[in-house]
């Protein structure tokens, strides 16, 4: 081979020099501190341990060392403290002084004290001008003055890198993984060694840190390595946008190149080029500026684009808007919880804004702030869309009133914004324009009462709805009559959540009717088992066939009175599966239908305890009940209605409290 053994042609003399000045810096610096320390520490006791002065000779001996080791230049005269100074540092005399130790007089104490002291003085002259070599080498090195040589045989670097063989550059694999290299041994190796070199075809930086100069220099060279065909980069940390953006640009020139592995992702251009998809929570900026490149090199074909809380950020959302154009067959966008700011947005936006087959959008929790109007805007170009989530992007009113008729839309997820009244107006609307709509998430908008009663209204409009979420708005008297009269209309209605703090008793009243009004298909059609006592189904006036399984009011200002409206509806309806009045969910289809019941893990408050008592009745097949409580009050409860339900069969009853106390009945 025609290229020079790493670590035999020379020395990089600013690297050397580097390991050299630190040294010499930190020796300095910890003598500085040290010294003063020793003065006081050491000789100070040896003198006073050694003989018992007066307070006089006491108080003039540590006057005199601080006063010398502590103090600025000019508040002593170097030249008054001894006839000769550097005899008072003269090991002989130190030693001298040390067997004499019980002979010392105080003048001498004070004397081979401010000896001692002088190295200080001495290095703190020196420190500075450890600054100024310092910052001369820094000079060098940025300014490129170094010698064209390998890799350094000598120093701390060379210790840890190791010795590399010359047959390493000589192998298919280049196994150069788990180093530390400086960045002038990594572009000696890529101008000496990688330059042009036919053999190798894997290249194993795993782990070695790469910093941009070097990502630079080895981007360079890669072009000319023909028969290279994976590249492996492992985690890099010292690397930012600028290096992967070149060594992207060199990648994309090497259509040879099967894989770049990088931060755990494999970038896999190759399996990429008839399309396909990328799902990583891995990617960072750096990577992602990395997959920008091989996007513009148009090699890249994605269809779909997944890296939900990968924390690109603003640099790397710039990097993907700049290229989304070169991404016409991409059908899926999801960078949700990707740390982005109004910058990132904005170039995302106009990114979509030149491309029109998104079916799935997903922007979600990231602060776009005021850009959200413009992303709101560049989605009402697909009109293939079918799934866009804005949630916790801080969207106002202004923004949710561009929102466009997308009429194949299945799911709208405008979540924890802040979209308020005129935004739920606007949405309600439009609801007629979007008839496949199956999700509408609005929970957290600070919507008002009566845009929650316009929605409800236009319910009949969405005969597919199957998720409805407005829980923590402003939900009042008005805004749940409307929900609750909509409600048997809404057949194919699954999930309702209405939690708000303005529900009292009278919007409980109105909730548990409408319950009571909607089941699932009467017992001819599909079994149910009820007990035989139970008569509050077929008391009802009219059942309404419906298949509303879950239901969410949690956060409410319901009191005991209004709970027990709800449980009595919820003891009738036989279509819910579960239900949220103070926190936690109770199964409603479990306690109606299960012989043994185990709820020891849950805590039940009275209102949750006050469902429970009246779901039971209902269970003609229940034989024992485990249950934790957290008031005495609740355990009555239980327990009573437990007797009523059971009659003579007193047995089967187990309640707990949260300190593990337990009584059988």
């Amino acid at each position: 081979s025609s290229r020079r053994a790493p670590g035999t042609a020379g020395v990089d003399l600013p690297a050397v020099a580097n390991h050299v000045f630190a040294t010499a810096f930190l020796f300095f610096a910890a003598v500085q501190v040290v010294s003063p320390l020793f003065v006081f520490s050491e000789w100070t006791s040896l003198y006073f341990y050694g003989a018992t002065p007066s307070a006089n000779e006491t108080d003039a001996f540590v006057d005199g060392v601080y006063d010398f080791a502590f103090l600025g230049f000019e508040e002593f005269d170097i030249p008054a403290l001894s006839p000769d100074l550097w005899a008072s540092l003269d090991l002989a005399r130190a030693m001298d002084t040390l067997r004499r130790w019980d002979e010392v007089s105080v003048a001498e104490g004070v004397q081979g004290s401010r000896g001692l002291a002088a190295v200080s003085v001495i290095l703190g002259v020196l420190k500075p001008l450890m600054f100024f070599l310092m910052g001369f080498h820094s000079i060098c090195i940025n300014c490129k003055l170094r010698s064209n040589l390998d890799v350094v045989p000598l120093g701390i670097t060379a210790k840890m890198a190791a010795t590399i063989s010359p047959d390493t550059f000589e192998k298919d694999t280049c196994h150069l993984a788990d180093r530390l290299f400086s960045t002038h041994e990594l572009e000696a190796i890529a101008d000496n060694q990688f330059k042009e070199n036919l053999t190798i075809q894997t290249i194993d930086l795993s782990n070695t840190p790469v910093k941009d100069d070097a990502a630079n220099a080895i981007a360079d060279v890669l072009p000319s390595m023909t028969n290279l065909r994976v590249l492996r980069l492992g985690r890099q940390y010292k690397m930012t946008d600028a290096g992967a953006e070149a060594l992207g640009a060199a990648a994309a020139q090497m259509p040879q190149l099967e894989h770049v592995f990088m931060n755990g992702v494999d970038f896999a251009p190759r399996d990429w080029a008839q399309g396909g998809e990328l799902d990583s929570r891995r990617l960072d900026d750096t990577m992602a500026v990395l997959l920008a490149e091989f996007v513009r090199s148009g090699r890249v074909h994605l269809q779909s684009l997944r890296l939900r809380a990968s924390p690109i950020r603003d640099t790397g959302a710039v990097a993907l808007g700049e290229v989304l154009h070169r991404l016409p067959g991409l059908d899926a966008l999801d960078l949700a919880g990707c740390e982005l700011g109004p910058m990132g947005a904005r170039s995302l936006a106009a990114g979509l804004e030149k491309i029109s087959g998104i079916v799935h959008l997903d922007l979600g929790n990231n602060r776009v702030d005021d850009a959200g109007a413009q992303v709101v805007a560049a989605a009402s170009r697909h009109l293939r869309l079918r799934a866009l989530a804005l949630p916790a992007c801080g969207i106002d009113s202004a923004a949710a009133q561009g929102l466009p008729v997308l009429p194949q839309l299945t799911a709208l997820d405008l979540s924890d914004n802040h979209i308020g009244s005129p935004g739920c107006v606007r949405i309600a609307a439009n609801l007629a324009s979007m008839p496949q709509l199956a999700t509408l998430n609005l929970r957290n908008n600070a919507i008002g009462d009566s845009a929650i009663e316009s929605l409800a209204g236009q319910l009949r409009a969405a005969p597919g709805l199957l998720v409805l979420n407005l829980g923590a708005n402003h939900c009042a008297i008005a805004g749940a009559s409307a929900v609750a009269e909509a409600l048997p209309r809404a057949r194919a209605l699954r999930s309702l959540s209405l939690g708000s703090r303005e529900l009292d008793d009278a919007c409980a009243h109105v909730l548990g009717d409408a319950l009571e009004w909607i089941s699932a298909p009467p017992p001819w059609c599909a079994p149910v088992t009820l007990q035989a006592t139970d008569l509050g189904l077929f008391g009802s006036p009219m059942v309404h066939v419906g298949a509303l399984v879950e239901v969410d009011l949690y956060p409410n200002a319901f009191t005991a009175r209004g709970v027990e409206h709800l449980a009595a509806a919820l003891r009738v309806n036989t279509s819910l599966v579960r239900a949220r009045v103070t926190g936690g969910w109770i199964q409603v289809w479990d306690i109606k239908r299960k012989a043994d019941l185990d709820f020891t893990g849950q805590r039940w408050p009275l209102h949750d305890s006050i469902i429970l008592a009246e779901l039971i009745k209902s269970n003609g097949r229940l034989r024992s009940l485990k249950i934790g409580f957290q008031s005495s009050e609740s355990k009555k409860l239980i327990a009573s209605t437990w007797r009523r339900h059971r009659g003579t069969k007193n047995g089967g009853l187990t309640l707990a409290n949260y300190a593990d106390e337990s009584y059988q009945i």
